[in-house]
This record gives C-alpha cells, structure tokens and sequence, in this order.
C-alpha cells in the first residue's frame, strides 16, 4: 500500500496536533517548598518560650526578662536533650504541587497576573496551534496546485 505525497504531510500535522493537545494539559511543571525541621523546632522553641515569659512577667514578681529567658530556654534544652531532639537534621515538604500549562495559565490569571498569563498562553498554546493550522491550509493549498497541475497537463 503506498501513501500518495500530500497526505504524508496530513498526517505529520495531525500527529502534531494531537500530541500538542497532551502536551498543555498534561502535568509539566512542579513547584516545592521545604522548610528545615531545625528551624520549625527553634521557631517553636521561641513561642514557647514568649508565652512562658510573658506569662510569668504578668505574675507581676519584679523579675527580668532577660533572666527568664535564660531559665526557659535552659528548661527547654533540658528537655530537649533528654528525648534526643537537640540536633535535629532533615526537610519536611511544606508545599508541593504539580501543573500542566493550562492550569498555570488559569492560575496566573486567577493570581492577577494576566500579563504573564497571556504571555504564557501565547507562546504555549496559541502560536503553536495557529502553525499548525497554517501548515495544514498550505498543505491543502498545495494538493489544489498539484491537482490543477495535474488536470492541465492532460
């Protein structure tokens, strides 16, 4: 079976166009945030340590606050110390999340950011689907020309 010349060049734009479809709407970029764990547990360590002092300064028992400071955070590092926490190593993933460029482009809409959506959208969707209209007019236009070619040379 032999596949005349013009439709070669149909069913490349057709593949294309199919796999420009996948392409947009499928998961392609993924965005990560990680925090230390040893900065979690000295933001924690911090809170802990505001809430015990100003809670003790309320008391009212004339005491500095830069002692009690000093006293809770020792307490803590005791604490700590004894259930092995003091040296803690490692990321936790706060944040994770995956997209394809249509859901960026929404999302960038969404954000406010319809510049960089358009943007987006122009070079990712539209400029590539007008190509490959355009290539499958000027296929079709070529099929007329060999056609009428072929009609005038008999």
């Amino acid at each position: 079976m032999k596949i005349s010349k013009p439709l070669v060049p149909l069913f490349i734009i057709i593949i294309s166009l199919a796999l420009l479809i996948p392409g947009v709407t499928q998961p392609i970029l993924t965005l990560t945030g990680t925090l230390e764990k040893s900065q979690i547990t000295e933001t924690g360590i911090d809170l802990i340590i505001d809430s015990v002092v100003d809670k003790s300064l309320r008391r009212g028992k004339e005491k500095s606050e830069e002692g009690e400071r000093k006293k809770v955070r020792t307490m803590i590092g005791t604490v700590l110390g004894m259930f092995g926490l003091k040296n803690i190593t490692g990321e936790i993933e706060a944040y994770k999340e995956t997209r394809s460029i249509v859901g960026t482009v929404k999302e960038l809409f969404r954000s406010g950011n319809g510049f960089v959506a358009f943007l987006v959208m122009l070079f990712s969707i539209v400029i590539p689907v007008t190509k490959i209209l355009l290539l499958l007019l000027s296929t079709y236009f070529q099929d007329l020309k060999i056609s009428k070619k072929n009609f005038l040379n008999k």
